[in-house]
Formats: C-alpha cells, structure tokens, sequence
C-alpha cells in the first residue's frame, strides 16, 4: 500500500502512508471480518433479483421446466392452489416424478392435519418482499395481499422489525418475538416520554437500565424509520358461507416526520429615516451597557477571587484554576514603579565586576549603593525614567516556562471540560460520542485516555467485540509509528542536502582559476582555464567544525545550497600576509568568535 499512496511526494510522505497500512491491517480487517460472521450469525443475506419461472404441473411433464430467464432458479417457479394441486398430484395414478409424488404426500398430509399453536413456527425479524413496494410503484396505490380462508386461521400478524437498534437489544436481552408486537402496540398509543416507565413496570419485567437501553433504542429507530405504514383489515362478507379475508397494505410516505417545524419568515419592516437614528443610538446604549455590567462582573470576580484566596491562605492562581479561569485575569501589578524604572535604568550601564560576585549575591550590595542616587532624583527625573521604562516593556518579549506537570494539568482540566459539553449534547441531541486520546510526542508522561456515553460503549463490547482499552493501545501505536517515520523522511532530506552541498562545493574548488587575483570573488566558466581537477577539502572537520555548529534545520542548509549556487558564496584566493587581517576583520564584525575555554571552578584551589 506505501508504493501506491506514495505517488507524490508533496502530497503524501512515506509516514502518513505506513499509517494507513497499519491501521487498515490492524483495525480494519479484522474487524471487518467479525461483522461477516455475526452477519452470518444474524442470516443477514444481501437482496437478490427474483425471476419468475415456468408453473409446474403435475400432469404435465416429468422433467424440470426451463426457466423464462438464463439468470433464474429452477427452485423459483409459480404454484397451483393447494387443493388443486394435491387433488391432481392423488388422482394422476401415472406420475412418475419422485418429487411430485412426494409433494402429493406432504399436501394431504398438511391439509388433513390442523396446526396447533404449539406447532407454529415465528417468523423471522427481517422486513418480507411482500410488504415493500419497489421504486417504480411508490407512488401507486398500495397492493393488497388476499390470504384464502383456509390459511387465514393460521395467519399471524407480520413480525416487522422496528429497527437495527431495537434489534440488537432485543438479542442482547434475549426476549422472544412475540416481543414485537408488544413494542408495535406501545408505539402505536403511548407518547415516547412515558416508554421508558411503562417498560420498567412489572408487566414488562425490565430493568430500570435494561428499560431505559430499549427506550433509547426506540426512539432511535423511530426518528430515522423510512416510514414504512403497515395497516391491518379484517373483513366478514356473508354470501353462500362464512368467508375472512386478512388484507395487508404496506406503503411508503414520501419522507420522514419532520422533527422541527418548518422556520417561519418574519415580516420586513420598512423604516424611515427618523427611526434609523433612534435605533442605532439604542443599539449603542443596550452594547455599552452589556460591555459595563460584563467588566462588573469580571471585576467582582477578581475581588473575590482575591478575597477567597486572602481568608484560605491560598495562592491567587490556585483559586483561579479551581474556578476553571486558566490563568490570571486582570489581577496583576500594571502601574510602573519608579524604583523598578531606575533599578532598571542602572542594570544597562556597563559595571565593573568585582571579584567572582555575581548573581543574586550582589542585590543587597546593590541596593545600598543606588539607594542614595535614587533619593537624589528630582520628580522629573522620575517621571522620565517611568516614560522610558514603559516604552521599554512594550517591546519587551517575554517567556513562560511551562512544567510537564502543569501541561498534564492543563489537559486533564480540558478534558473534563469536554467530557461535561459531549454528556451535554447526547442529552440535548442523543447522539452517541467515541473520544480517544493519545500524546504524539514522547516530552509528556501522559497515558492514553477514552471517553465513550452508554450507547458507543455498549456498541463496542457487543458489536464489534473489542474493549475500550484494546483499542486505545492500538490507536496509541498510530501517533508513535509516525513521529517514527518523519525522523527517518527528515534523517533522508538532510542527508540528500548535504550530500548537494558536497558536489557544488567540490565542482566550484576545483573549476578555481590558478592565477586568481586576492579578493576576486569569481570563478571560470565552463570552457576557461581551471585548477587541479583532484582538489579535495577536509570535509569532516567542515561539517563538524562549521556546517553542524552553525546550522541545525533543514531550511537553513537549504539557504546554504542555494547561496552556492546563485554565487552569493564563493572561493576566494588569498595569501598568507592577507589571512590575519580578514580573520581581525571576521572577528571585529561578528562573524567569526574566537573558541574561548571557562575557567575551571577549582581554579587555585588544588593542593600543591
């Protein structure tokens, strides 16, 4: 799968590929099989197209009529009434077919022997082909299917399956069809909100869980249902004899039940020019206003905040994260001191270290020494300095260091948070919610987490047969294989980089002219007369002692590349009386830092 996926490679990298194969080898598959076999299980069968064949007779030929249709059944075939055929099949002394005459047999048999309820066999809970309409007769008049009066005592009413929820906790409880109809019943003249007391009552024998699980699955089939409407008659016509007809009609609304009222159009209104004034001035009164009593309430907050954290002997910032605030509101020092202004003002000026003082040891020292200067300052000396301070920290970057405790905090708060919206919103909406997490990077002591509401949990213990936990460790290895492969993609770019990085620099050393004057900054074209075509440079310690130390990403050494190439960077020839002067030159402008050894703090201190 990598080779295929990995057809361009702006688009998709050799990690987001090997993701996708392990995920579709890990998860995909064999889950995929185990829904096959619980279809198997369930004699969940696909729909095939049925053929009408030739009607068979049992005076007619011995042999199997050929079928209307190459595609069809031999065993799909049209059939005589059940009187007549087992009249004809006792009477046709001339039969020779062993099929027919068995057939002759099990018709009498079937039709001198009553069905006693015992006998009765239940349907299945799949939807019959008699009771759907095709897309071509949807909107015709519904068929209806006659039952003839000797079959119409062993007729039930149909076992409709209300939906796959129901269904599957139907079969995880292990109730019996005739369930069913008890289900169509309540349905049919009970409000949804009271079937989960009338299920919980001792007629039913459930459970407040197992109640409430059937309820929700109801509910459930019913808002998604394609609105099947199934109506039973009976009806008594007395003529030469009692007759009872049972007529089914199954037929399909144009959609479903809205769920909400169709949003109605509010009239436009037409203003004048006067009103327009007087509506944007209220508009503005009612935002001040809002924004007023909003800044009201932060600041009462604040107070308190700070009061509650006076009384308890707490930090501000401990109260703030127990309230869910994340972080400091408006509770902080704004106002600039002028100490801090001139403090600041001395810590510019260059000083004169004194010994091996240094750190927080020289504060007090300090403090002493500019205490007197401050004194001595004017108010406007102050206030200059409080103006400069403040232009100074506008400008100022400043840095937060985050622990990896107060990381783990912070995503722990977050997903409590979430976990609250997510019960939220399956209360408000039902919709069933699976939450996996998994850290993406080794930096954090984070152990993968799961969220799943009552619905997903129980789909995936009974459904697909994994634990919340199996799964999470195999959703967890995901993120590790593909931090796996962009080191490897970004170990194979760099060294694709500096491998161009060695060919240009070795093509432009040797093409150097020989008589080159100092300084010349330019090389000989293709054509002219070159340098020594076997010139080598001592490329460990230039990568190591140069490239390495001054370069660390991948775009910076693709910067270096491309000065090569556009000549930006070049070889220069110079002599030996000319190298002290532009390595004083390098050194003066910076570029170029002499490698200085620190003193050892044992300086001085080892005995002789």
């Amino acid at each position: 799968m990598p080779r295929e996926l990995h057809v361009e490679q702006e688009q998709i990298s050799g990690d987001v590929a090997g993701m996708v194969q392990v995920f579709c080898s890990e998860f995909v598959l064999p889950h995929l099989h185990h829904f096959m076999e619980c279809c198997q299980l369930e004699l969940v069968k696909p729909m095939k197209h049925h053929f009408s064949g030739n009607p068979i007779s049992p005076t007619g030929p011995q042999d199997l009529p050929p079928p209307d249709d190459p595609m069809s059944s031999h065993l799909q075939c049209s059939a005589l009434l059940l009187d007549v055929f087992s009249t004809a099949a006792e009477n046709a002394s001339s039969v020779k077919s062993k099929v027919l005459q068995d057939a002759g047999r099990v018709s009498a048999l079937a039709r001198n022997t009553p069905q006693t309820p015992s006998k009765q066999t239940l349907r299945k809970r799949r939807p019959a082909d008699a009771f759907l309409l095709s897309k071509v007769k949807q909107d015709q008049e519904p068929k209806p299917v006659v039952v003839s009066p000797a079959d119409s005592e062993r007729i039930l009413p149909p076992l409709i399956s209300i939906g796959l929820s129901s269904d599957a906790v139907l079969d995880r409880l292990k109730m019996q069809d005739q369930t069913l109809l008890r289900l169509h019943h309540l349905l049919g003249t009970m409000h949804s909100s009271r079937w989960e007391s009338v299920l919980a009552s001792r007629e039913w024998d459930l459970r407040p869980n197992q109640a409430s699980a059937l309820a929700t699955a109801l509910l459930k089939d019913v808002q998604g249902s394609p609105g099947y409407t199934i109506t039973v008659a009976k009806v008594c016509v007395c003529m030469s004899g009692n007759m009872t007809l049972q007529v089914f009609h199954a037929s399909k609304k144009s959609s479903c039940r809205p769920l909400q009222s169709p949003m109605q159009r509010r009239p436009r209104v037409m203003l004048s020019k006067e009103a327009h004034p007087t509506l944007t001035l209220q508009q503005r009164e009612k935002s001040q206003s809002f924004w007023a009593d909003l800044w009201n309430a932060w600041s009462e907050l604040n107070n308190g905040t700070v009061k509650i954290a006076a009384n308890n002997h707490k930090s501000v910032q401990h109260v703030q994260q127990e309230f869910y605030l994340t972080g400091p509101l408006h509770h902080k020092c704004t106002k600039v001191s002028a100490w801090n202004a001139f403090f600041w003002k001395k810590s510019q000026e260059p000083r004169v270290s004194d010994g091996d003082a240094t750190g927080r040891s020289t504060l007090p020292e300090c403090v002493r020494e500019f205490r007197l200067q401050y004194q001595e300052l004017s108010s406007d000396e102050k206030n200059n300095l409080i103006k400069e301070f403040k232009q100074h920290k506008e400008v100022k970057q400043t840095g937060y260091h985050i622990s990896a405790c107060s990381k783990v905090n912070d995503i722990t708060q977050t997903l409590k948070r979430v976990e609250n919206e997510l019960n939220g919103l399956r209360c408000h909406t039902g919709a069933e919610t699976l939450l996996f997490l998994t850290r993406g990077t080794t930096d954090l002591s984070l152990n993968g987490t799961s969220f799943a509401t009552v619905g997903v949990d129980e789909f995936m213990k009974s459904v697909m047969g994994i634990d919340n936990q199996d799964f999470l460790l195999k959703m967890e290895g995901f993120p590790i294989q593909g931090i796996k492969g962009s080191a490897k993609n970004h170990n194979q770019r760099i060294s694709h980089v500096c491998g161009a990085i060695h060919d240009i620099i070795t093509r432009k050393l040797r093409i150097v002219s020989i008589p080159c004057l100092p300084n010349c900054g330019s090389y000989i074209p293709t054509g002219e007369k070159t340098g020594d075509h076997s010139a080598k440079m001592q490329w460990a310690n230039y990568f190591c002692n140069v490239i390495i130390v001054a370069l660390n990403s991948i775009a910076q050494l693709e910067q270096l590349l491309q000065g090569w190439e556009d000549g930006s960077i070049k070889w220069e020839s110079i002599s030996e009386d000319e190298l002290p002067g532009v390595r004083e030159a390098l050194t003066a402008s910076g570029h170029h830092v002499e490698r200085t050894h620190h003193t050892r703090s044992d300086k001085g201190k080892k005995h002789q």
